[in-house]
């Protein structure tokens, strides 16, 4: 049942469990608007897509840690030389939207190499400018007072401008720590953004079957982070 804006989530996680099951996840359903039934999680979800991490079977791989989670997307990125491209332009896209620097080629991927970066993806882009993406991963951790300022120096020494650099802190929730951390001066370039929204956003920006080895990985993370 619906009263004023706010969906009977009871009802909505009934109905969630027998459309899907991967969708029976705690909050996995609670966003602030809704249409009814099955429109409603097909366009939440995005499920409209064929090959879906949600629709994926589990259980393929085991519980991953920030580590672990870090190095299989960086192999995922690099699993293939003509699909590190493609999947290198959906992350960025999935999480800089619309605006997302158009890519030509990418030079690199790390994962928790010497500079301590989760993951960057060093690239050049159509009009031949040099940019990183950097993805911060937390789980259970937060964030240190000053890792974020220490990565912002290492990059500004290779990519001075400003427009160069997209830097992006994902984490299961927002948590009071690390609003305080990303609300300080110095930590003005980095943004936030849910596991959730990655997940489901580079979904998106894939073909429309990116392959079962991804879909296996995007569903664990998902599982790992409680779809949130």
């Amino acid at each position: 049942m619906v009263t004023g804006s706010t969906f009977d989530v009871e009802a909505l996680g009934w109905f969630a469990r027998r459309f899907d099951p991967s969708l029976a996840l705690e909050n996995a359903w609670r966003l602030p608007i809704w249409k009814t039934g099955r429109e409603a999680l097909a366009d939440a979800f995005g499920l409209e897509t064929g090959s879906h991490f949600l629709r994926h079977h589990r259980g393929l791989l085991p519980q991953l840690w920030e580590r672990q989670i870090t190095q299989a997307l960086r192999a995922m990125l690099l699993e293939a030389p003509d699909r590190t491209l493609e999947r290198s332009q959906a992350l960025i896209s999935a999480l800089t939207g619309p605006r997302a620097p158009r890519l030509e080629r990418v030079d690199l991927v790390t994962a928790d190499q010497a500079d301590r970066m989760d993951l960057a993806v060093h690239y050049r882009t159509v009009d031949d400018q040099r940019g990183c993406l950097v993805v911060e991963a937390k789980l259970e951790s937060e964030l240190s007072d000053t890792q974020l300022l220490k990565y912002l120096t290492g990059l500004e020494r290779n990519y001075p401008r400003r427009e160069q650099r997209h830097m992006w802190v994902v984490a299961p929730r927002r948590t009071a720590r690390t609003m305080t951390v990303l609300g300080r001066r110095e930590n003005v370039e980095w943004k936030f953004a849910t596991w959730r929204r990655l997940l489901l956003n580079w979904q998106r920006a894939l073909p429309e079957d990116p392959g079962s080895d991804v879909l296996s990985l995007f569903s664990e993370i998902w599982k790992r982070t409680g779809g949130n």
